[in-house]
């Protein structure tokens, strides 16, 4: 089948899909279904953070960090992150649920709202080039400032069935390139500039975990699209799709959680710009490589982790990270995946937890500081 008409199907496929699950999510369907809150429902928090870390990927890096729970009284939360590096990293995210992720965590209910705003800015990004063969030895940077925008609406149909639809506003600049960078002189459509895209986003997952924040058992099913729209003559038309499993489970008469999670992902689409391929490393993918070391149109990930309960609050994890981009899903095997150990610490509040994770590469040892569970 011709690329293009490959496209078009895919994103039909992928419009249907979305209109399908807006309907399950919006429809009535009689008498309202009514939240079963967590334990700790009607508590009020109010958890600030301050930031003081060093990350292989920025550098120094300072901020501060402030979690709000139910302070409206309507079970919602505000996450809010700000954040400056010594390696030029300026980030900002904000992130409002209602009802809050844990809240509604295992129970029915009517809707949900979030509402996520991310802008990253970094003076030195890395850009190793496309493909699973790109080489460490050819590194160079640039300026990289993103602005990432969604709001979402859910819809728990039942304690572990869960439907989501909603839209999303990236928009990804690439300035001060290196003399002679590649990123000038990608093949049409994947040169380095600017690129700014809408698109439609719809999830569908069975969950079983028994905490969103810190799962000791459970089972995750999760399908993804994304259609992006090309509303103007420049911005990217593209289909993504996803499918994730993930399982936790304590191992018997320990103080150990067995987490696992296993996916693969593709975007479809003619002419993409650089800054629409998916990309492998850093702190949330394989950690002991770079930040966005490999980038390609197709990519399958697995983690397995070992969580070990020390004393209280900390704990520690052990871990073995694995990946592999290709051109396409028709290109994926089960040879020549990245594989890293990695070594942690965890400290558990009550709304969120802190990491501390070391990624033992061949080419680098990643040191990353960040906040929530790897997966």
């Amino acid at each position: 089948m011709p690329r293009g008409q490959a496209t078009r199907t895919s994103a039909m496929a992928t419009t249907s899909a979305i209109a399908a699950m807006t309907v399950l999510l919006l429809a009535a369907g009689g008498s309202p279904v009514q939240a079963v809150p967590v334990p700790g429902a009607g508590d009020v928090k109010t958890e600030p953070m301050p930031i003081l870390m060093y990350d292989t990927d920025v550098g120094v890096g300072y901020g501060a960090k402030l979690f709000l729970l139910n302070h409206l009284r309507r079970d919602e939360s505000l996450d809010a992150i700000a954040f400056n590096s010594t390696k030029g990293q300026r980030w900002v995210r904000l992130l409002f649920s209602a009802p809050d992720f844990e809240r509604r965590q295992g129970s029915a209910y009517r809707v949900s709202l979030d509402l996520f705003v991310d802008y990253d800015a970094r003076i030195k990004a890395s850009f190793f080039g496309v493909g699973p063969h790109a080489k460490h030895a050819e590194r160079e940077t640039y300026g990289r400032e993103a602005v990432d925008l969604r709001a979402t609406v859910a819809r728990g149909f039942s304690p572990s069935v869960v439907g989501e639809a909603g839209v999303r506003y990236r928009s990804v600049r690439y300035d001060d390139f290196e003399d002679g960078s590649r990123l000038r002189v990608l093949s049409p459509g994947l040169d380095g500039a600017t690129a700014s895209w809408s698109s439609l986003l719809v999830s569908l997952r069975r969950d079983t975990r028994d905490s969103f924040v810190n799962p000791t058992r459970g089972l995750v099913l999760q399908g993804d699209a994304e259609l992006a729209l090309g509303l103007r003559s420049d911005s990217p038309y593209y289909a993504r799709y996803a499918a994730w499993v993930r399982a936790y489970t304590r191992v018997p008469h320990t103080r150990v959680v067995l987490g696992f999670r296993l996916g693969a992902e593709s975007v479809v689409g003619d002419d993409l710009p650089v800054q629409a391929l998916l990309a492998l490393g850093g702190a949330g993918t394989v950690r002991g490589l770079s930040q966005d070391r490999y980038l390609d149109r197709a990519r399958a990930l697995m983690n397995v982790e070992a969580r070990i309960a020390i004393y209280g609050r900390l704990g520690a994890i052990a871990a073995l990270d694995s990946g592999r981009v290709w051109s396409s899903v028709g290109d994926a095997s089960l040879r020549g995946w990245e594989t890293t150990p990695a070594v942690g610490l965890r400290y558990h509040l009550d709304t969120y937890v802190v990491r501390l994770d070391v990624g033992l590469g061949d080419e680098t040892t990643g040191i990353y500081f960040n906040f929530g569970q790897v997966f």
